[in-house]
């Protein structure tokens, strides 16, 4: 929650949007092509910088974080694991599906994204499933304190996980931001692990995200021997 200080401190430089965000390359270009491009680099540090839209929120957010005489716990290592889960998560053009395996059984869940995602990234899509999957587990009570493997055919979702950070996309740091809320607040040792898309043909995931039912684990065929984590990659 301190990626506000960062973008108000780095406004003034050249290729930062209005609120401090770097500008993708596409972007830079048509800034190219209505500016000339060299006027707008500051030739020094202002003395004085805008504060960002962002600041605000990540300071309120810090507060109520804070607000708590004794300083939350956050689950890394314990001697107890209510629940060990295994999941896989992915996103098609259109659609969407995940589907989690727990000590109650198995869930899932897959639908059509709205009209308000269709200029969305593939990358934002695929994080946005993964984070709204826990977020249907926490509320169905079954990730509470639980260990989490979530599984994703994209390397962008993994990376910025794990990053806990990302310099270009506002949408996308915002889903770091819930997903790291989720860990702290309910107790979630998540562990997010990238596999081929081939693994997810035929886990199931690809097709949830395509309507279709009737494969992989949707079918009967049992969670784990899709995700024989004790292998190395090296082992048959």
């Amino acid at each position: 929650f301190l990626k506000g200080i960062r973008l108000t401190l780095d406004s003034w430089r050249a290729g930062r949007d209005e609120e401090g965000w770097c500008r993708t390359m596409s972007q830079i270009r048509l800034h190219m092509e209505d500016l000339d491009f060299d006027d707008d680099i500051p030739s020094k540090a202002p003395e004085y910088v805008t504060a960002s839209y962002r600041l605000q929120d990540d300071i309120d957010t810090l507060r109520l974080k804070t607000a708590t005489e004794a300083p939350p716990r956050r689950f890394v290592r314990s001697n107890i694991i209510l629940s060990v889960c295994y999941g896989f998560g992915d996103a098609s053009g259109s659609g969407f599906g995940s589907a989690v395996q727990g000590p109650d059984g198995l869930w899932y869940r897959h639908g059509l994204w709205g009209s308000d995602n269709n200029k969305k990234s593939s990358n934002y899509r695929e994080l946005r499933n993964l984070v709204e999957t826990i977020e249907e587990g926490v509320l169905n009570g079954s990730l509470q304190g639980a260990e989490l493997f979530l599984f994703t055919d994209n390397s962008v979702a993994e990376a910025a996980f794990y990053k806990g950070n990302t310099s270009s996309s506002k949408l996308l740091f915002d889903l770091i931001v819930r997903l790291r809320l989720l860990e702290v607040s309910r107790s979630i040792r998540l562990w997010v692990i990238h596999v081929s898309g081939k693994r997810m043909i035929e886990q199931g995931a690809d097709g949830l995200s395509r309507g279709n039912l009737l494969e992989g684990v949707m079918e009967g065929k049992p969670m784990l021997s899709y995700v024989p984590l004790s292998l190395s990659c090296l082992d048959d």
